[in-house]
């Protein structure tokens, strides 16, 4: 409901904006909390979409959404009230084809001591990633797209169908050989198409983060899928198995252990990103279908948005 709560206290007129929620098997109380908050919000609508992976819901909304700019949020954000201001502000610009803002943490505990070191200094501001968090200061200007992350991520609808959408995200534990790159795919192809990617300091979000996320164990995890994404991506560029980006990762994973010897939080994340990799690379030698799947040139095929079997609801 915090993501929820925060869309029906913007400051942006209410009549400017609608609300596409995506049921992806929910096992909470998503649907009744959308009948309740439909009763002040009555441009909202309630998708259930059977086919797993954040992809598809991105891809729902993309078709069902009726404005020029689709913002997509997470559940577990709160949106700062002037969040629809900003972007708008942003894209008024029309060189604007991606914006983001702050994603700043609101820890369920207080944080262990280690978590302050994954900050990263970039381009002026900083960026943790394995929580999605970004603060790169107080004032309007172009980033590069690789800190805009997707808890907070608003494109143009129609330049984002143009470019293929956006490759798969989140998955099932036991679907999790699928997963891609997701939203970074696609704002590249945004910049190198001749579009500004815009940060907004108005168009920010908090984001919520867990007991359970606070541990080394997400933290491997963490760097285990993006292990996955990073094979994926190799094998996209390559457009097929590459054993030179397997020497290539070998030789980093080498002068990782080198440099890191000394961090035992940092050579753990460092061979659970190494596994990730070899797990992806394995899956996709053995599973012809899995290689079909990773070179696809987009994901909108087998949608079950194009076979009309989405169920959705005004409330």
């Amino acid at each position: 409901m915090r993501a929820l709560d925060s869309l029906a206290q913007q400051t942006y007129p209410r009549e400017r904006f609608e609300i596409l929620v995506m049921d992806n098997g929910c096992q909470d109380e998503t649907r009744h909390a959308c009948r309740e908050l439909g009763e002040r919000l009555p441009n909202l609508l309630y998708l259930l979409n059977p086919t797993p992976g954040l992809h598809s819901c991105r891809h729902l909304g993309l078709r069902q959404a009726r404005g020029e700019i689709v913002t997509f949020g997470d559940d577990d954000i709160r949106a700062f009230p002037a969040w629809l201001e900003g972007v708008n502000e942003a894209f008024a610009d029309p060189l604007v084809g991606l914006v983001g803002g702050k994603v700043l943490p609101e820890y369920e505990v207080p944080p262990p001591a280690w978590v302050d070191r994954l900050w990263r200094w970039q381009e002026g501001g900083r960026v943790l990633g394995a929580y999605s968090l970004v603060d790169m200061g107080d004032h309007p200007r172009e980033v590069p797209p690789g800190v805009v992350f997707g808890c907070n991520y608003s494109v143009r609808r129609d330049l984002a169908v143009e470019l293929g959408g956006f490759n798969p995200d989140g998955f099932p534990r036991e679907l999790i050989k699928y997963r891609g790159n997701g939203e970074v795919a696609l704002g590249r192809n945004i910049r190198e198409r001749g579009h500004k990617i815009f940060y907004h300091p108005g168009a920010s979000v908090y984001h919520f983060v867990s007991a359970d996320r606070l541990t080394r164990e997400y933290l491997a995890w963490r760097r285990f899928i993006e292990g996955i994404s990073n094979s994926y991506t190799d094998i996209r560029r390559a457009g097929k198995l590459s054993a030179s980006d397997l020497l290539s990762m070998w030789i980093k994973y080498l002068l990782g252990l080198v440099m890191n010897f000394h961090d035992p939080l940092a050579l753990r994340c460092l061979r659970s990103y190494h596994r990730g990799y070899l797990y992806h690379r394995s899956q996709v030698r053995r599973d012809p279908f899995l290689q079909d799947w990773v070179l696809k040139p987009n994901y909108w095929e087998g949608n079950f948005i194009a076979q009309g079997n989405v169920n959705w609801t005004p409330f």
